[in-house]
């Protein structure tokens, strides 16, 4: 067939060249119908974190001094679930850390979260004999409780 169409096409081109330019088209034409008939869900990968928290906490960095408006977004959640007043939720400890994912390593089983490392603080809140344990990006915009 590469020679037919080179007879009837090309008469005066350099038949090596016409070959190689035929081989390259057929090639990514194959290439091509493959793309399409391949089904990309069937080849996305999920990497999920076994739920320990060695694996959950990708590095911690160390004790710092976390922004108050990381501190008041807890407070305002936790004043949210548990109906104790702001002023009585006490900050225990902040810790920076790196957490695996969008979700803050505390990924429900049916949620899909960012597959980026996110920088943000582990936050320990009191009131009385009682403490919580949250988890939020640098800014406080994503939070969430630790169970």
């Amino acid at each position: 067939m590469a020679s037919l169409i080179k007879d009837l096409i090309v008469p005066t081109c350099d038949s090596q060249k016409v070959i190689q330019t035929l081989s390259c088209l057929s090639i990514v034409v194959l290439v091509s119908l493959l793309c399409l008939g391949t089904n990309s869900a069937a080849i996305a990968v999920t990497v999920r974190f076994p739920d320990t928290e060695s694996a959950m906490i990708i590095a911690q960095q160390g004790d710092s001094k976390i922004p108050p408006v990381v501190v008041n977004s807890v407070r305002q959640d936790l004043a949210r679930r548990t109906n104790i007043a702001t002023d009585k939720l006490k900050l225990k400890s902040a810790t920076r850390q790196t957490w695996p994912n969008g979700c803050l390593g505390l990924a429900a089983s049916d949620e899909i979260c960012t597959q980026a490392l996110v920088e943000g603080w582990r936050v320990v809140m009191s009131y009385k004999n009682q403490t919580w344990v949250y988890r939020t990006d640098s800014q406080g915009r994503v939070i969430r409780m630790e169970k």
